[in-house]
């Protein structure tokens, strides 16, 4: 809550799109404050983008009430228990 706070909040306003706030803490709470637009910054590294797209689609998953999948490292449907 500190890194959505502190970041986040400004970055969603910056940007005119509430899921960047979101996305803005994961980018923080990974890679540290100096990191909080990477991911929207073309000269990411695929890895920093795999990452950050990683996290933003568990977060998605979890806001449409899935459940982890601790084996796979990824976000299932709680009725399908399939990848969302």
């Amino acid at each position: 809550m500190q890194y959505f706070k502190r970041y986040g909040i400004e970055e969603g306003k910056l940007t005119g799109q509430r899921e960047n706030a979101v996305r803005t803490a994961y980018a923080v709470y990974n890679a540290g404050p100096s990191e909080a637009k990477r991911y929207r910054a073309k000269n990411s590294t695929t890895r920093e983008k795999d990452v950050d797209n990683t996290f933003w689609d568990m977060y998605r998953g979890f806001a449409n009430h899935g459940e982890p999948d601790l084996q796979e490292c990824k976000v299932v449907s709680a009725t399908t228990m399939r990848p969302l």
